[in-house]
């Protein structure tokens, strides 16, 4: 089974956080990354001084937002991948998020979440459909200057629960 390490933000991305907290800036979480880098040789400061995350093998969606009741300046960036674009199986040795900051189009990465025993995304070829969720709980600062990318793919449209909702009281209604 898979497991990920404490997230560590960049030098970037914690001067953003600093910066919400303070209310001088707003900023946005665009984008999560996967790379199959491997990161043996990096300590925290290392990691910290990254401004790209090495070896980029997949873009992922991020799908939700989840409070951290316990930490204040703290949110929770439920993020996702699966295999349908995968052409080659690799391992998921550490996952980035991206920023920008509010009115500026520059994107920096804001942190790196590495793992203790990485996830192995399979590829599609034999159209075995693989996912792999991970929740990153990232420092932001204040959370009303925080603004997330997420991705409008991932949630169900009003047809389709509509047309679900109508099958599933047809089927109620024949077992009456």
């Amino acid at each position: 089974m898979s497991s990920y390490k404490d997230t560590i933000l960049t030098q970037r991305g914690s001067s953003i956080a600093s910066d919400a907290a303070k209310g001088k800036l707003q900023f946005t979480i665009t984008r999560t990354v996967a790379s199959n880098a491997d990161f043996s040789s990096y300590n925290d400061d290392n990691l910290a001084a990254l401004t790209k995350l090495p070896n980029e093998i997949q873009n992922g969606s991020i799908v939700d937002e989840l409070d951290d009741t316990d930490q204040q300046g703290t949110t929770g960036t439920q993020v996702r991948f699966t295999n349908t674009n995968v052409k080659t199986a690799f391992k998921i040795n550490a996952v980035g998020l991206y920023a920008k900051i509010n009115g500026d189009d520059t994107e920096y990465l804001y942190s790196i979440t590495l793992a203790d025993s990485p996830y192995y995304m399979n590829d599609y070829s034999n159209k075995v459909y693989n996912q792999f969720d991970l929740i990153i709980y990232v420092v932001v600062g204040d959370k009303a200057n925080l603004n997330l990318n997420i991705n409008p793919d991932n949630f169900v449209t009003v047809a389709y629960l509509n047309r679900n909702l109508q099958l599933k009281k047809m089927l109620q209604n024949l077992y009456k």
